[in-house]
C-alpha cells in the first residue's frame, strides 16, 4: 500500500520559488519522511515530559530536533551535490520571505538558532556532509535517558497512598 504526502506550502510562496528550489524544498522534507523524524521527535518529546519542570531536557530536545534538519539538509546535498550553492540560496531565501504567518520553528529557524543558521550553511557549502546522526549527540540522548531515570525510579518506588481505616466507636 503506497502511502500518499501532502507537504502544505502557501500558494502564494510556492509560486515564488523556483523548479530548483521547489526541488529541494520537496528533497529536504522527503529527507525528515525517509528518515522518519515525526517518530523519533515525538519519542524524545515524551522521554522529556517527565522532566517537564527541566530546562536541560528541553535543551536537549531542542539540540535532537536541530541535528534532524542538518541531516536532512546532507541529505538533499548527497542526491544533488551540484546543487549547494542552490539549496543554500534556497534556505537563505525561505528566511526572508517569512513572516509571522509561517513561525520560525517550522522552518527550523528562530531568532536565537542565528548562529545555528549558519553552521547549517556552512555545512551544506563545504566539501563533506553525513546524513548520519552526529556521534556528538548520541551523549546527549543518553543524557536525556539519565534525567528521566530518577522520576520513573521514584513513581516505581513510591508506595501507594492509603487512607488509615476509621474505627467507630459509639459513646454510650
Amino acid at each position: 500500500m503506497k502511502r500518499r504526502v501532502v507537504v502544505f506550502v502557501p500558494t502564494e510562496r510556492w509560486s515564488q520559488f523556483t523548479a530548483d528550489q521547489r526541488w529541494a524544498i520537496l528533497m529536504h522534507e522527503a529527507a525528515h519522511l525517509k528518515r522518519g523524524d515525526l517518530w523519533k521527535s515525538l519519542a524524545v518529546r515524551l522521554l522529556a515530559l517527565p522532566q517537564w519542570f527541566n530546562p536541560l531536557a528541553w535543551r536537549l530536545v531542542r539540540r535532537f530536533d536541530e541535528a534532524a534538519e542538518w541531516a536532512c539538509d546532507a541529505w538533499v546535498v548527497e542526491v544533488q551535490p551540484e546543487c549547494r550553492r542552490a539549496y543554500a540560496a534556497t534556505l537563505i531565501d525561505v528566511c526572508d520571505r517569512s513572516s509571522w504567518i509561517v513561525p520560525a520553528t517550522a522552518l527550523g529557524m528562530t531568532r536565537r538558532a542565528r548562529h545555528l543558521f549558519e553552521r547549517r550553511l556552512t555545512m551544506i557549502l563545504r566539501d563533506r556532509t553525513s546524513c548520519r546522526i552526529p556521534t556528538a549527540l548520541w551523549p546527549t540522548l543518553g543524557l536525556l535517558g539519565l534525567l528521566v531515570l530518577p522520576v520513573w525510579s521514584y513513581a516505581q518506588g513510591a508506595p501507594a497512598t492509603t487512607t488509615p481505616e476509621r474505627k467507630e466507636e459509639t459513646v454510650q
